[in-house]
């Protein structure tokens, strides 16, 4: 195992430039152009960061400056982060499926003076606010067009890497200086997160808050150098940017999925080692598996059956700490031959293991993979500690739970139950928030989770509820109930909205009318009715409700839609209990209400 503590670099990108010094021809990324897979060794890497970082240092970057990037994940993003960072200037990632008026407000709160955008669809979402862009001098787009070679305020990604490259040659040592002027104290970036106020913060993540992460997750999963990893969730999280850095402070193979989509494919493709993922993932994963039985032959069906009770049976006794009987272990080698080898070949055939983050996965389906020889580390985070805090390892693990503190994490329940964390990944406060950030991390150095946990007696973490009002989704995304609030707040039909879906695939609602302005409505209608809860059941209004969601859905990210509604056959108010006396919907009180209807909306596995 390659041991990171013992690594000199202060920061991840020290490591990149340490990792071509030791392995120039090592593989570093796989990523497919043009229907290949391309192979980039750590020089050949090395060689395009220090092209971007020459290339913003000739228009005018500096240490401290912020350079933004809208893209999906790809191996231009992550070269880009490195270019940025070499220069001591601090990376802004944006989410490629955020509306412009969410993007203006990232781009202008964070001051960036450079935007890197991924295609056409990104450049059209910039000019419909390039009016409002106070501060940005170029944008540099990924996937150029012929078309675009009219505005000057485009710049194609080739010839940006083609300036660097002349920029470098007349000063090829240039970029030690700037090396040696970063430290582990400095922001290297701002992850923008969902703010209860409706308003992303922008979390100011340092790079000694990146190094402390990447060497304990590398020292406690016990990373050989060379092994692979694969990314496909949006490298604009913390949790998947955490992936990219400790691939590099660990000598890893970063290979970058073509998309979520071909996920399946391309793992078949990079025969990956280790599998960083969220509970959806893995869901998909069993289900699929789960068909495929049901679709097989008898025969087939019952050798499975068989192999899944012996995979089962295996497991109790590994959670029991206890060495299975000789006649288990012979029953486990031919399940293996039989079933779960051929099953491990749908992810690539070498799997060690997997990561499950973001929320909460089934242990029915953490034991399944686990009886394959695919255990399922589960972990806790946030982007406020540079993602984990705890991880389940292959030394410390109880399903149910998601592990241990990380070495250089300390973890403590608050006398309210929350989880309170502290260490060197906890990140540096707001941008431009010093309210919030104390909040946040309280004079102690503790962070402020919002979650509610408690610590067995073994010391592992248990999430037990949320503080917070954030809505994490089957996904992974974070949800801020706030912003939906705010847009259905524009219309005049509705009272109130209650966003619904923690942990779930999608977001349902339950929507209160404003009764005044739905009878003025029913009015123009001729519509006859004894009740507003009579009205409220009749099929033209459900129909109408139903047209408004639709429109105002429009002026929201796909992840955050509202795809089936409960309409209350009243308007909340205080005499029904679901209004305080300041006029604030009781979330609780109408989710508990309508708990029931709410679940029917979602269907079955």
């Amino acid at each position: 195992m390659m041991d990171l503590s013992n690594r000199p670099e202060k920061t991840v990108v020290h490591c990149l430039f340490g990792n071509v010094k030791d392995a120039p021809d090592g593989i570093a990324y796989m990523f497919k152009r043009e229907g290949k897979w391309v192979k980039v060794t750590w020089k050949e890497a090395a060689d395009i960061v220090l092209n971007v970082a020459y290339a913003l240092y000739s228009l005018d970057i500096k240490k401290g400056n912020k350079v933004a990037i809208i893209a999906q994940t790809r191996f231009e993003w992550i070269m880009s982060d490195f270019g940025i960072m070499t220069i001591g200037a601090i990376t802004v990632p944006v989410y490629p499926t955020l509306l412009p008026h969410n993007i203006e407000y990232i781009i202008n709160h964070s001051d960036s003076i450079i935007v890197f955008a991924e295609n056409r669809e990104q450049v059209e979402k910039l000019y419909k606010i390039r009016d409002k862009l106070y501060s940005i001098k170029k944008v540099i787009v990924y996937d150029y067009e012929e078309s675009m070679k009219e505005d000057k305020w485009l710049m194609q990604w080739e010839e940006l890497l083609k300036i660097g490259e002349e920029e470098k040659n007349k000063n090829p040592e240039l970029y030690k200086e700037w090396l040696d002027k970063i430290t582990e104290e400095d922001i290297a970036t701002i992850i923008y997160t969902s703010g209860t106020t409706g308003l992303p913060k922008g979390a100011m993540i340092m790079h000694r808050n990146i190094m402390s992460n990447a060497r304990d997750v590398g020292n406690i999963l016990e990373h050989e150098e060379g092994e692979v990893t694969i990314g496909y969730l949006p490298v604009s999280h913390a949790y998947e940017r955490i992936n990219v850095f400790g691939a590099v402070a660990q000598r890893l193979i970063y290979g970058v999925a073509e998309s979520l989509d071909k996920v399946g494919e391309n793992l078949r493709d990079i025969k990956p080692t280790l599998l960083p993922g969220v509970p959806r993932v893995y869901e998909k994963l069993y289900m699929r598996i789960n068909q495929m039985i049901e679709e097989s032959s008898p025969l087939k069906k019952k050798i499975f059956n068989w192999a899944k009770k012996v995979g089962e049976r295996w497991v109790e006794y590994e959670e029991r700490k206890k060495n299975p009987p000789l006649s288990l272990k012979i029953q486990y080698k031919i399940a293996e031959k039989l079933v779960f080898d051929k099953l491990k070949e749908a992810v690539g055939g070498r799997l060690k293991f997997g990561i499950t983050a973001a929320a909460p996965l089934s242990p029915e389906i953490i034991k399944f993979f686990k009886s394959l020889g695919i255990p399922l580390f589960e972990g806790y985070g946030m982007t406020e500690c540079m993602a984990p805090a705890t991880m389940n390892t292959p030394n410390n693990y109880k399903i149910g739970t998601v592990g241990k503190p990380l070495p250089s994490v300390e973890i403590k329940i608050a006398e309210d139950g929350e989880i309170l964390m502290r260490g060197p990944n906890v990140f540096a406060g707001y941008y431009k928030n010093g309210e919030e950030t104390k909040k946040t991390i309280d004079e102690e150095g503790w962070l402020h989770s919002g979650d509610l946990g408690e610590v067995d007696e073994d010391g592992y973490l248990k999430i037990t509820g949320r503080k917070k009002e954030l809505i994490i989704t089957a996904g992974g995304k974070n949800i801020s109930p706030q912003e939906i609030e705010n847009v259905f707040g524009r219309c005049k039909y509705i009272s109130h909205i209650v966003p619904y879906g923690d942990q779930k695939k999608f977001l349902t609602a339950v929507i209160s009318p404003n009764q005044e302005e739905l009878e003025n409505w029913a009015k123009e209608k001729e519509l006859t009715y004894s009740s507003l809860k009579e009205l409220t059941q009749m099929p033209e209004v459900i129909e109408f409700y139903n047209e408004l969601v639709e429109k105002y859905n429009e002026y929201l990210p796909s992840y955050e839609t509202i795809k089936y509604f409960i309409l209350a056959d009243h308007e909340f108010s205080i005499e029904t209990g679901e209004i305080t006396p300041t006029l604030k919907v009781k979330k609780n009180v109408v989710v508990s209400k309508y708990q029931d209807q709410l679940e029917a909306l979602y269907p079955p596995d």
